[in-house]
C-alpha cells in the first residue's frame, strides 16, 4: 500500500506519466505478498542510479541511455525526470518521477523539496526494509 500509494500521489502532485521505486534490498515481512519494488541488493538496475545514490543527491533532467534502458526497456524515451536518492539504514533505492516532456524536469531545477521528500520516503520504507546481516 505504501508504493501504490506514493507513486499514485507523485504522479498526480507532479504530473507525472511514470513513477518507479527501487528498494536495493529484500523486504523485512514473509506474508507481505509480492512487492515488486523490492529488487535486492544485486538487481542491475542500481548500477544505472549508482551515481546519484552514492551522491545523496536528487537529480533532474534527462535520463542516462542506461537508466532509459532499466525503466523502458529499450532508450525511446526522450522525456525528462527527477531521480531521487533513498539513503537508509544499511540499503539504499531510488524513486523515479518521469514525464514524455523533455523539459518538465530541468537539471537547474532546485531540489530542496525533493531532497526533503526523499528523506521522508526513506524514512516511512526504513521498518519495511531488512537489514544485511555483516559476516
Amino acid at each position: 500500500a505504501i508504493f501504490s500509494n506514493l507513486e499514485r500521489c507523485l504522479a498526480e502532485d507532479f504530473a507525472a506519466d511514470r513513477v518507479f521505486s527501487f528498494v536495493f534490498a529484500e523486504p523485512a515481512f514473509v506474508d507481505g505478498g509480492d512487492v515488486s519494488e523490492f529488487v535486492g541488493v544485486d538487481a542491475t538496475a542500481r548500477g544505472a542510479f549508482a551515481n546519484v545514490i552514492e551522491s545523496a543527491r536528487t537529480v533532474c533532467g534527462p535520463l542516462s541511455a542506461e537508466q532509459r534502458l532499466v525503466l523502458f526497456d529499450d532508450e525511446g524515451h526522450r522525456g525528462s525526470a527527477v531521480v531521487m536518492p533513498l539513503n537508509g539504514k544499511a540499503w539504499d533505492g531510488v524513486l523515479i518521477v518521469s514525464s514524455e516532456e523533455t523539459d518538465r524536469y530541468e537539471d537547474d531545477m532546485g531540489t530542496e523539496f525533493l531532497t526533503y521528500l526523499s528523506d521522508v520516503i526513506t524514512l516511512v520504507l526504513d521498518p519495511w526494509v531488512q537489514r544485511q546481516k555483516l559476516d
